[in-house]
């Protein structure tokens, strides 16, 4: 309020900055990754800086979890960091950090939006004593990054279009060599469909 009030009079004596900026690296999938050995607090800052995008994630088997809140219940434990402690709703999901204990209040399973964790345990079970963990760099560029998305929803290859085109085009040119015989040479039998054929000869 003081500085505030000495802006608004005129009085306010201006600081220069000292020291550099810093540059910021660019958030990426292994800055996402939840590193349970870090303090209570860190974890608390990292999950909230980067909420609501990319948010959080840690790996628990094979599909990720993302979590966007995951503050510090101040209680130690000697417990391995990442090891779930409690999982149930009237304990909700308790994990050892690096110095203590954090609770996760929000969840997200993978192909599911965000819930409380008490929603989220209705329908998914998590053990006591099971661990999170980080994914390594090689399996989330295999599993989540561009290559793995263009694995999954790559296009059809080169031969396989080209051959698809290529029958397009014999089925339309054999169409169009039948029409042309009806129109012109004339067969047996179908003199009632001779009247329609250029119509269809001029949709073509």
């Amino acid at each position: 309020m003081e500085t505030l009030e000495q802006l608004a009079a005129g009085t306010l004596t201006r600081t220069p900055q000292a020291g550099e900026s810093s540059y910021a690296a660019r958030i990426t999938r292994e800055t996402a990754q939840i590193d349970w050995s870090r303090t209570a607090r860190e974890l608390d800052a990292l999950v909230r800086g980067l909420n609501p995008v990319p948010l959080c994630e840690t790996h628990l088997g094979t599909p990720c979890i993302r979590s966007v809140c995951c503050p510090s219940q101040g209680e130690r434990t000697d417990a391995l960091h990442g090891t779930i402690l409690t999982a149930d709703r009237r304990a909700g999901l308790r994990v050892a950090a690096g110095d203590e204990i954090v609770q996760v209040t929000e969840i997200q399973a993978p192909g599911k939006r965000m819930m409380a964790v008490a929603d989220f345990l209705n329908g998914c079970a998590l053990t006591a004593g099971a661990r999170f963990y980080i994914m390594s760099t090689e399996t989330l560029t295999v599993n989540g990054g561009k290559a793995g998305r263009r694995r999954r929803f790559s296009q059809p290859s080169r031969p396989k279009k080209r051959l698809f085109i290529g029958m397009l085009l014999l089925v339309t040119l054999l169409a169009a060599v039948l029409l042309f015989g009806i129109w012109y040479i004339g067969v047996p039998g179908l003199e009632r469909i001779q009247p329609l054929l250029p119509w269809a000869i001029g949709a073509c």
